[in-house]
C-alpha cells in the first residue's frame, strides 16, 4: 500500500495529464477525420474542449511540483543561499495564498453548478459541474504541491542542499 501511495505521489500529475493529452489528441485527430470523410462528430469537439480544461490545471500542478512555473529569476539570482530560500518560500506563500483562495471559490462554484443550477452541456449532456471540477482539483493539487515544496525548501537548506529551482514572483 505504501508503495502505491508513493508512486501516486511521484506520478499523479504526469500520468493524468499525459492520460489528458492523449484523449485530446484522439479526439481532434477523430473530428479532422470525419469531417474529411463527410461524417463530422458534433460532440468530439465539446469533450476535447473540456479534456483540454483537465490537462491545463492538472499540468498547473505538474509544473509547481517540478518547480517551472513562470517566474522572473532577477532577484533570485542576485540573492545568496539564504535570499533564495526567503524568496521561494514568499514566492511559495503568495501562490499559495492565491490558489487557496481560487480553490475555495472554485469549490463554492462546482457547489452551486452541481446542487443549485444544474446544467448540462448542449453537445454531450455532460454536466457541468464535472467540467468545472477541474479547477477545484487544479488548485487542490498546486495548494498541496506547495505545501509539499516549502517543506522542501526548508529542509534543503537545513541539508546544506542547492536550493535552486525556486524562484520568486518578484
Amino acid at each position: 500500500m505504501k508503495k502505491i501511495l508513493s508512486f501516486v505521489n511521484k506520478n499523479l500529475e504526469a500520468v493524468l495529464s499525459s492520460f489528458f493529452l492523449v484523449v485530446m489528441t484522439v479526439l481532434i485527430i477523430s473530428q479532422i477525420v470525419c469531417r474529411i470523410i463527410g461524417l463530422p462528430l458534433s460532440w468530439t469537439e465539446e469533450l476535447a474542449r473540456y479534456t483540454f480544461i483537465w490537462l491545463i490545471f492538472i499540468s498547473c500542478a505538474y509544473a509547481v511540483k517540478k518547480r517551472v512555473h513562470i517566474k522572473l529569476d532577477l532577484f533570485y539570482l542576485l540573492a545568496n543561499r539564504k535570499g533564495k530560500l526567503i524568496l521561494s518560500v514568499f514566492s511559495n506563500c503568495a501562490f499559495f495564498f492565491f490558489s487557496a483562495v481560487m480553490m475555495y471559490w472554485t469549490i463554492k462554484s462546482v457547489y452551486k453548478l452541481k446542487e443549485v443550477n444544474y446544467q448540462v452541456s448542449p453537445a454531450i449532456g455532460l454536466p457541468m459541474w464535472i467540467a468545472n471540477l477541474a479547477l477545484s482539483i487544479g488548485f487542490i493539487l498546486m495548494v498541496y504541491r506547495l505545501v509539499e515544496d516549502t517543506a522542501l525548501l526548508f529542509k534543503q537548506y537545513k541539508n546544506n542542499e542547492s536550493i535552486e529551482g525556486g524562484g520568486a514572483l518578484l
